[in-house]
């Protein structure tokens, strides 16, 4: 049978859950061996899974895993240099050439371990098997942020996220929509990468706070005519899909004091690697700072948060899990000698990345 250990979260304010408790109940019940790292602040409760059968276990204890054990997580591993020689399940967002990907692939490298990306869970046409629901759902919450601040600016408030997350995303809304009439406007918008789950998600949020937004593709960005009109909006909200470098679509030398734009919401955050097409900022921002001012004076906020769906944890963790569940249980079904087909598909990925590494 196969054995499972879901680790701990270590980044800040991550809720989010790849593995909810009545899945790991059924799990247990088919025979699995589930071990689950002790959680103050993920979004099911450790006493959940202890019901459903599981291990429990300290934070951090994953290191010391028997080898058979999958290593399942949801961001990015502890840091340090220590060789991972487990097969670790998660979203490592490092096969762009981002800042940290070389440290991290020579640390699987080095410990004989294996990176099965849930990003690159695909069947064999190619199709992503996990990604679109919670690409839907980032678009949603990188817009309703967006405009929420570019409210807050209007009215003179701090550009802070007041709760360390929403109960729904109706709760978001319905607090983008008060802010809405508190500041008396409706800005421009534009969505860059409409047509992709996030760009779906992003127009979504638009319509349901009375927005319409002006929605771009690849036709509008690859003209520089239409490019050189970003600055005329109020907000920009970025959900292209790209793994490869291009032109900049937005520089520092675009904006003047009479650029109306105020608020720029990267969702694709691709910041450090190639793709990123947005280099008038080159870093993250978070949850208890989540802008970076750019643009003469300050103009300008930029949010470039990387987990925007743990402000919304309980509906992001079923999204996350829901579609994961079924490749889990063929995963664990099989184990570790003969990997289904999606589960493949993701190991290849990486050994081409492993080759080119090497």
């Amino acid at each position: 049978m196969g054995h499972l250990w879901l680790r701990e979260e270590t980044k800040p304010h991550e809720r989010r859950t790849p593995l909810l408790p009545e899945q790991a109940a059924v799990l247990v019940r088919s025979g699995h061996t589930v071990v689950v790292e002790s959680s103050g602040t993920r979004i099911a409760p450790d006493a959940e899974f202890a019901a459903a059968g599981c291990r429990l276990e300290p934070p951090g204890t994953w290191v010391d895993a028997p080898a058979e054990f999958f290593i399942l997580g949801l961001k990015e591993l502890p840091s340090g240099n220590f060789p991972l020689r487990h097969s670790h399940i998660y979203y490592a967002h490092c096969y762009k050439g981002q800042d940290h990907s070389r440290s991290l692939l020579r640390r699987f490298r080095d410990g004989g371990g294996t990176l099965l990306d849930c990003e690159y869970l695909t069947d064999d046409n190619g199709f992503a098997l996990t990604v679109g629901r919670i690409g839907w759902l980032s678009g949603f919450v990188g817009a309703a942020l967006a405009v929420q601040f570019v409210f807050d600016k209007a009215l003179h408030r701090a550009l802070e996220i007041p709760h360390p997350y929403f109960p729904d995303r109706q709760s978001l809304v319905a607090r983008v929509v008060e802010s809405a009439r508190e500041a008396d406007f409706r800005p421009s918008v534009v969505i860059i990468g409409h047509r992709g789950n996030a760009g779906s998600g992003a127009s979504e949020l638009c319509r349901e706070v009375g927005i319409v937004p002006t929605r771009w593709g690849r036709a509008e960005t690859a003209d520089p005519d239409i490019l050189a009109t970003l600055p005329q909006f109020d907000v920009l909200v970025n959900c292209i899909q790209s793994d490869t470098a291009g032109s900049p679509f937005l520089q520092e030398r675009d904006l003047s004091a009479e650029s109306r734009l105020s608020i720029l919401a990267d969702v694709t955050c691709d910041v450090g690697s190639p793709a990123h097409r947005f280099p008038l900022y080159s870093q993250v921002t978070t949850i208890d700072q989540p802008v970076i001012p750019v643009g003469p004076a300050g103009s300008v906020d930029v949010i470039s948060i990387d987990h925007l769906t743990t402000l919304v944890p309980a509906e992001a963790s079923r999204l996350i899990a829901e579609p994961l569940f079924p490749q889990l249980q063929e995963l664990l079904d099989t184990g570790q000698s003969a990997l289904p087909g999606p589960w493949r598909n993701t190991r290849q990925t990486f050994l081409e990345v492993m080759r080119n590494l090497c």
